[in-house]
């Protein structure tokens, strides 16, 4: 077996580990939409939860067991009781810009006080408020298992477990035969046997490993035929076999050991048990603040925005160039593993003609989802960058924890839309005022917002506000008021 055929066993990892991303992408989509009637119907599920702990946001799993909402991951072992998980206000968070996913995050506290934020991924939210909704019942052990499994683990375990299997099978479908030597090729260091045999009535070649001292020009030498799709190669009995199978195997138990001691690990650490996070009464002793709580929230933004001084920071919008559309289409896209398979299927030698045409079509494949990935973007954003102004809204801007800045577009008082601003830190439009839309505004649209003749591009999808939102937006507003007015 030559070294650019060895060299197919990372690539093909690679390449399964992209097709795999795609099929687990897709199958989870599938699944989120028929979540809540497979519930209904008895089955239980693990589903992608957000958790946020004193700034510190890890993406983990969760499941309904027992009438109650379970979350495991890195460093947490969460229990929220079902009426307390519904009855707990929430705000949205971003998850994953990439691929522009929420998630409602609501707010808990432990036994000594301090704050989680938990909140299931949106897709999957009404199939757990569901779940939690119906008479208790217990989860398989199994989903215990599965939701603390390590997620960067277990697909590295199932793709090194597939090529192990995969080599078993080619190499126990393949059969020995008595080869002729026909020359030593290839570079000082990398030589390999060029070996002729006959199968039937065919004749055929190969080049398999081989070492010093090497066979005599003329000699029998006796290789493993690959059986199909890889006919007419050939695995030498030097080593190429015992060394791809001790290499597999041995991964693949460290990669088992490792799955299996932080999910034991995970699901033996103590449970932490959450409650809502209380609503004390709001009094207000601050001079620079003159708030009631009843007030409608463009009073209590603009009242935060006074106390933080957000007009202190007031810049024009960050710069945009002609072309930044079109990167932005570009960079959505995964684009590297295309020339990595036509450098396979065309440029390194020796290739099997199955392999090199597996290549091409996963590599046809996978630039046909970067196209549509690329074309979906520059069709989502291009028409926040050259379309017209097309409605005009007052606004006002919240600062976040985390320095992202969101406009929150308003008719009367009442807000309607929610935009995530793209800038940096420090790097914010002034606090409140008049706005022009450019882009469609939808939820999940792309749009820019003209403030004091600059255009600022939202660094997430439009999101619309409905009550429960703005209930719970009224809430963190006033609750961080009260925090300013008593330090």
């Amino acid at each position: 077996m030559t070294w650019p055929t060895v060299l197919l066993v990372p690539l093909g990892l690679a390449v399964l580990s992209g097709a795999v991303g795609i099929l687990l992408a897709w199958w989870s989509d599938v699944r989120s939409r028929g979540a809540e009637d497979a519930v209904r119907r008895g089955r239980s599920l693990t589903v992608p939860v957000l958790v946020s702990v004193a700034g510190d946001t890890r993406r983990v799993r969760g499941l309904v067991d027992e009438g109650a909402l379970h979350v495991l991951g890195p460093r947490t072992r969460l229990v929220v009781d079902g009426r307390d998980y519904a009855a707990a206000g929430n705000r949205r968070h971003r998850v994953d810009e990439e691929r522009f996913e929420f998630a409602e995050q609501r707010g808990f506290v432990d036994a000594a006080g301090t704050r989680h934020l938990v909140g299931v991924v949106e897709e999957w939210e009404p199939a757990v408020v569901t779940a939690l909704a119906l008479p208790p019942r217990p989860a398989p052990r199994w989903r215990r298992w599965a939701a603390a499994a390590p997620r960067g683990v277990v697909p590295a375990l199932a793709l090194t477990a597939l090529a192990f299997l995969i080599g078993q099978v080619v190499w126990a479908t393949g059969h020995d035969v008595a080869a002729t030597m026909v020359r030593v090729v290839g570079e000082e260091g990398m030589e390999s046997c060029a070996v002729r045999w006959h199968d039937g009535a065919r004749t055929e070649t190969a080049e398999v490993d081989c070492y010093a001292p090497f066979p005599a020009t003329g000699s029998t030498v006796t290789v493993r035929a690959l059986a199909w799709p890889f006919r007419g190669n050939a695995m030498d009995h030097e080593g190429s076999y015992e060394a791809l199978t001790v290499g597999l195997g041995g991964l693949v138990l460290v990669l088992a050991a490792v799955a299996g001691g932080v999910t034991a690990t995970r699901l033996r650490r103590p449970p932490v048990r959450l409650r809502p996070a209380a609503a004390p009464p709001v009094t207000w002793s601050a001079p620079a603040v003159d708030v009631d709580p009843g007030d409608p929230l463009p009073a209590l933004l603009h009242s935060l925005s006074t106390v933080e001084a957000w007009s202190d920071g007031v810049t024009p919008p960050p710069s945009q160039p002609w072309y930044q559309p079109y990167v932005l289409a570009v960079t959505s896209a995964r684009w590297w593993p295309v020339p990595v398979l036509g450098a396979l299927a065309w440029l390194v030698e020796d290739v099997p003609e199955p392999v090199r045409i597996a290549a091409l079509v996963a590599g046809g494949a996978l630039l046909l989802w970067a196209l549509h990935r690329s074309v979906s973007t520059w069709l989502a954003v291009r028409p926040a960058y050259t379309g017209p102004v097309t409605s005009e809204w007052d606004y006002h801007l919240l600062r976040l924890v985390d320095e992202e800045w969101l406009a929150l577009l308003f008719l009367g008082d009442h807000p309607h839309w929610l935009v995530p601003l793209l800038g940096g830190e420090g790097t914010h439009p002034p606090p409140e005022g008049r706005c022009g839309v450019r882009g469609d505004l939808r939820d999940g649209g792309a749009v820019q917002l003209r403030m004091d003749d600059g255009f600022w591009m939202c660094a997430g999808p439009v999101e619309r506000m409905d009550e429960e939102m703005v209930a719970g937006l009224r809430e963190e507003v006033l609750d961080r008021l009260r925090d300013l007015a008593h330090p």
